[in-house]
């Protein structure tokens, strides 16, 4: 059930994995260069194989192996300028599996004895059971692949391969931020391997948006019409007698939660959005914001942390009934004002930037979703979109065993 996602945080992760001597661990599995003395050989559960001789693979299928990376993935984050990015640390991505629904499945690529790119990917389950089909990252890209730019390619070739080369896998969703237009070209790259199928090029939520030094410099940034709607819905807000409130306590923001739920056009589930409130209260540097109307009650709330010079946008919650009035557009704009005068020069928003702002965001989350050409392969992809036809992969087999173009 929906109210069940994801409520099972690290300890209890931990709790079912105990820490145990290497010679029992039995399922950190290395590819490549066997006589590593970064991360010891558990126990090999499948044989090696082979990989561009500059790099080494390492798969990690529980907790304990997992934050065995961190080191070694906080230097990647520094080096890729994501430091300030908690979504990225293996802490917080064990903190999101759900229980009996996903199982880890990261991939750590080393290029010449470096952490080049990691894959926090997820294997989907159905009570426990995988289902052959590997996640990294989600829509909005949550949990996306991050690799060094130099490397990027060979990183995504050797992800795809790696889980491909495990046990009963047949389907691959690997996604990244990007700046780039498109992914044709990898398409294309993995259709030519004549081994796959590419079922689907890329799902753009664009969520990167730059701040400037100050609020005026931000609005100069945007386009006219959009700086105009911003100030007027403002001062509309103003004399309505809106009231904008910073620092919101957790309980507040939780009962918030719960009285905008029902009232809000589209959204998370309320399980999903628990499990957010929950993160918050976890990370350093977390905020609520909200607004109220001339009668004190909440019709908007955004949640959130500082680190650095980034701002991350979690959830935001808002009543439908003031739509007309751009209820979200009003608080993000108290809330980038806010950030900005603070010191932020970054806004990220972890689930997609939406309406007025999405197009002034710089990058966007880009998708390959690939699948092996076999027969048992076509067979599974059609009970599964039979299964979850609701799902965003069991869409993509529907559009194109209908002959829609997948874009």
């Amino acid at each position: 059930m929906e109210e069940q996602r994801k409520s099972e945080l690290i300890p209890s992760l931990l709790q079912n994995h105990p820490h145990r001597p290497a010679a029992q661990q039995g399922s950190q599995q290395v590819l490549g260069d066997e006589k590593s003395t970064r991360h010891p050989v558990f126990e090999l559960s499948q044989a090696m194989v082979n990989v561009p001789p500059r790099l080494k693979v390492i798969v990690a299928r529980h907790p304990a192996e997992i934050l065995k990376l961190r080191p070694e993935i906080e230097n990647l984050l520094t080096r890729t300028g994501n430091s300030d990015d908690i979504t990225r640390t293996p802490t917080y991505f064990l903190s999101t599996i759900r229980k009996y629904k996903e199982k880890p499945f990261v991939v750590a690529v080393y290029c010449d004895s470096k952490l080049a790119g990691i894959a926090y990917c997820l294997k989907r389950c159905l009570f426990g059971i995988p289902l052959g089909i590997v996640e990294c990252g989600d829509w909005d890209g949550h949990r996306s692949m991050l690799s060094s730019e130099h490397c990027f390619n060979e990183v995504l070739d050797t992800v795809v391969g790696t889980i491909f080369r495990d046990r009963f896998n047949w389907l691959a969703q690997v996604g990244w931020l990007s700046a780039t237009p498109s992914v044709v070209e990898r398409a294309l790259a993995q259709e030519r391997s004549g081994k796959m199928i590419t079922r689907a090029l890329s799902f753009d939520v664009w969520n990167d948006l730059a701040l400037g030094t100050n609020y005026e410099e931000f609005l100069a940034s945007l386009g006219s019409q959009t700086r105009r709607n911003m100030r007027y819905y403002r001062r509309r807000a103003e004399s309505a007698g809106w009231l904008y409130v910073t620092d919101i306590d957790l309980e507040e923001a939780k009962a918030a939660v719960d009285l905008l739920f029902p009232r809000q056009e589209i959204g998370k589930p309320l399980a999903e959005l628990k499990v957010y409130l929950q993160h918050l209260a976890e990370v350093p540097g977390a905020f609520f914001s909200g607004l109220r109307n001339q009668n004190g009650e909440w019709i908007s709330i955004i949640g959130g942390w500082v680190k650095g010079a980034n701002v991350f946008i979690r959830l935001q919650l808002n009543d439908a009934s003031y739509a007309k009035e751009s209820v979200s557009v009003v608080l993000r704009g108290y809330v980038i004002e806010k950030a900005i005068e603070t010191g932020a020069r970054r806004m990220r928003f972890l689930a997609g930037c939406e309406g007025v702002l999405k197009k002034y965001c710089r990058f966007r989350v880009s998708h390959l979703v690939v699948q092996k050409k076999s027969y048992l392969s076509r067979l599974r992809g059609r009970i599964f979109c039979r299964l979850y036809r609701s799902s965003k992969i069991g869409c993509l087999f529907n559009d194109s065993e209908n002959g829609s173009p997948i874009e």
